[in-house]
């Protein structure tokens, strides 16, 4: 005998299959978040908004086609961008305890921001010329890498591999002891 589908049984089994993505595609997202240079909390609260955003959109029938991971992937990177934005903005609303600090504490902390930024210029100095141009134009432009690699002549999946490559460097000469 058959049933007519209840409409929350719909939903329910919609609600099923939307988890199964995010169980299938979350870990590429954080991925993807984390080397946009988010850390691991910043990472986790974008993916939550992306895919609550694109679930709301599914429901509300604005989204003609989902293609994942491409779609959660693109909307996260949208808000981890306008994040980073409003902190460079205003830097001092996402220090902890910035108006307590000391003033030998924050001499202490401009040194070493200063010769942290002295191991990433000499970091960037050592790549290649046109993996720092490309590196250049993909992060301080937002050029998309399909476009960047259109214009280089590569493939875009050698173009982000080059992103991330200089993206290691960096983050490399960040961590070198002090």
């Amino acid at each position: 005998m058959l049933v007519a589908s209840h409409p929350t049984s719909v939903a329910d089994a919609e609600r099923g299959t939307w988890d199964a993505r995010v169980a299938t595609h979350q870990r590429r997202l954080m991925v993807s978040l984390l080397a946009e240079g988010l850390g691991i909390d910043d990472a986790r609260d974008i993916s939550q908004d992306a895919w609550a955003r694109l679930w709301q959109q599914h429901q509300a029938g604005a989204l003609e086609s989902l293609a994942f991971p491409g779609i959660v992937i693109t909307q996260a990177r949208f808000l981890a961008r306008d994040l980073l934005r409003r902190r460079r903005a205003s830097p001092t609303e996402h220090s902890p305890g910035h108006d307590a600090e000391a003033p030998g504490a924050s001499a202490e902390a401009a040194l070493a921001s200063a010769q942290a930024l002295a191991r990433v210029g000499r970091a960037l100095a050592e790549v290649a010329e046109s993996k720092r141009e490309i590196f250049r134009l993909a992060c301080e432009e937002g050029v998309p890498h399909a476009e960047l690699a259109r214009r280089v002549g590569l493939s875009t999946q050698r173009v982000k591999q080059i992103v991330w490559e200089v993206r290691v460097t960096l983050r490399a000469a960040l961590e070198e002891p002090r």
